[in-house]
């Protein structure tokens, strides 16, 4: 399976279940789904979230080669609402909230959603 063609072809639950079957625990199709989603290419970033929530989910173990890149896909201007919405849903997991605390406090954290949400600018600050 090409996954970006896969993403860019429908969007929909079951294609999301396709494309986490197809990846399943594989780091190697995890990481090029993880390539696509810290990618430039809004669309396609955009489309891996729901693929990529669902395989970290399933198989959390995956994600921990990605953890610092998550962190700083956060500074990121440019990242789509609904990679910031999972992000936090990531974040805020107690599973990981020891190791975000080494580098991010749960407050500034929350304090850059605010700032960064399309949604909420302006209503805070």
């Amino acid at each position: 399976m090409n996954i970006r063609e896969a993403l860019l072809a429908e969007h929909s639950k079951e294609q999301t279940a396709k494309i986490v079957d197809y990846i399943g625990g594989d780091p190697e199709r995890f990481a090029v789904l993880m390539r696509l989603f810290l990618g430039d290419v809004y669309r396609v970033t955009q489309r891996s979230v729901w693929p990529l929530s669902d395989c970290i989910k399933k198989y959390p173990e995956l994600i921990k080669p990605y953890f610092a890149k998550l962190l700083k896909q956060l500074e990121r201007d440019d990242v789509h609402l609904l990679s910031v919405a999972m992000l936090s849903d990531f974040f805020s997991s107690s599973r990981y909230q020891n190791a975000i605390r080494v580098k991010y406090s749960m407050h500034a954290i929350t304090w850059w959603l605010i700032r960064r949400s399309r949604l909420l600018s302006g209503v805070f600050l």
